[in-house]
């Protein structure tokens, strides 16, 4: 930072600004004082009020001058935290721990730290160090995939390979020990299989298409007890996947309950979200929907799939079995994703941008534009996209997502939702686009 010395006169240094004092002017001059000479006492009066004006002047310039400095050195703080942070309170000071409701707890480990795979192992990210480290060690099978990874809890991360040539989906359920850094084979699966989730290191539910009963059978799954959970009418009918579609089974935060939704299956339209708690009880269902997540054990963000309703996102509420739209929504909203009492969303008009929702303050912010595919990392942190438009040789695969929406992802980021502090992350593109997993994702 520049040093700036400013100069200011002293009133009492200079000879100028004296008062009119004959026996100062014969002191300094050394000229006789001639006593002959009437002595004004206007004035005299008159040279002191100067002096007092000269004097306040003075005083005025030092302080409108200090004030100019101090000023000046506040900006240039201001400008280079602007320059660091330029979406500072994006969403306003964060929120004392007591106040509010929303706070997601998240060991130490994890607060900066996410997982991704190449389809064939599972990495995890560290972003303060930029550090990509391999996690498992997989045999690169060129017929099998992950097919889904979850972060379990502290110790375990849960994951599923299939074989994608074999006859009806032949898929494999490992648990890897952070710890130990060892993967345990713990099932086989052989079936349509739809989609997994972790309820411990131990459970998971598992959905499938069952050919006989022409249902979608949700399956709990333990080393001692399977059993049958829930029975869906559906179809293994496929068809070209479009934006608005999900298939999604997830578990509430609290493990007690879960969603699920597969829009493609009972004769390739089933736009009906269906919640169900481990002892099989229906909790409720949403008609015409579309991209659940859970909020809280009691409430679930959803996208509107058709009507005059369409594209925006609304909150179910499993007590009242009521729905409610987010205030001020935007159109064409997608996969809403939620962090305690933020949901955050892309929404494409143009070009995609993302939003985030407060639930207890009933406000929309613009993050961040040019973005999409929102995924928490913590309370204040979320995982981005950025995105751009498509070149005219780009994006010609059908029914992909860069098809769909004519825009293909470049980079990715971190950034705080309250300071608006921007971080790249370091890994290929394509990598990401496996999925990533956090924490908060994992709740």
């Amino acid at each position: 930072m520049q040093e700036f010395i400013i100069q200011t006169n002293d009133p009492q240094s200079q000879s100028s600004n004296t008062p009119n004092d004959p026996a100062t002017q014969q002191q300094d001059s050394g000229i006789p004082y001639d006593n002959s000479q009437p002595f004004n006492v206007r004035d005299a009066a008159d040279d002191k009020s100067r002096l007092l004006v000269i004097i306040l002047i003075s005083t005025l310039t030092v302080l409108l001058f200090t004030i100019v400095f101090v000023s000046y050195l506040h900006f240039s703080n201001e400008t280079a935290l602007i320059a660091e942070n330029p979406d500072d309170n994006i969403l306003g000071a964060e929120t004392n721990d007591n106040e509010v409701a929303m706070i997601v707890n998240i060991p130490d480990e994890f607060k900066d730290t996410f997982f991704y795979t190449d389809t064939y192992n599972i990495f995890s990210y560290q972003i303060d160090k930029e550090q990509s480290t391999q996690i498992t060690d997989l045999s690169k099978d060129i017929t099998s995939r992950i097919h889904s990874f979850q972060l379990i809890n502290e110790d375990y991360i849960g994951f599923m390979i299939c074989d994608l040539e074999a006859v009806g989906n032949s898929c494999k359920v490992f648990i890897h020990n952070l710890k130990s850094n060892n993967s345990e084979l713990i099932d086989e699966i052989n079936g349509d299989i739809d989609n997994i989730v972790w309820i411990d290191e131990a459970s998971y539910l598992v959905s499938e298409y069952n050919p006989v009963k022409n249902t979608i059978e949700i399956n709990l799954l333990r080393k001692d007890e399977p059993r049958m959970i829930a029975q869906i009418p559906g179809s293994n009918i496929s068809r070209e996947w479009f934006i608005e579609d999900s298939s999604i089974l997830e578990a509430s935060p609290d493990k007690s309950s879960f969603l699920y939704i597969n829009t493609s299956s009972n004769n390739g339209f089933n736009f009906n979200v269906y919640i169900y708690n481990l002892e099989g009880e229906l909790l409720g269902s949403i008609e015409d929907a579309t991209q659940p997540s859970w909020i809280d054990d009691e409430n679930i963000a959803f996208r509107q799939y058709s009507n005059k309703k369409a594209g925006y996102i609304y909150i179910f509420n499993l007590d009242t079995k009521q729905t409610s739209k987010l205030d001020n929504s935007v159109e064409a909203a997608y996969d809403p994703k939620s962090a305690g009492q933020l949901v955050a969303f892309w929404e494409k008009s143009s070009i995609a941008s993302t939003y985030i929702y407060d639930v207890d303050k009933k406000n929309f912010t613009l993050i961040e534009e040019k973005t999409a595919f929102p995924v928490w990392l913590s309370n204040d942190e979320v995982i981005l996209s950025r995105i751009r438009e498509c070149n005219e040789n780009e994006c010609k695969e059908q029914y992909s997502i860069e098809y769909e929406t004519q825009f293909t992802v470049e980079s990715y980021i971190v950034k705080n939702v309250h300071s608006g502090y921007t971080k790249e992350i370091d890994i290929r593109n394509k990598y990401l686009e496996n999925g990533i997993v956090t924490w908060v994702e994992s709740l």
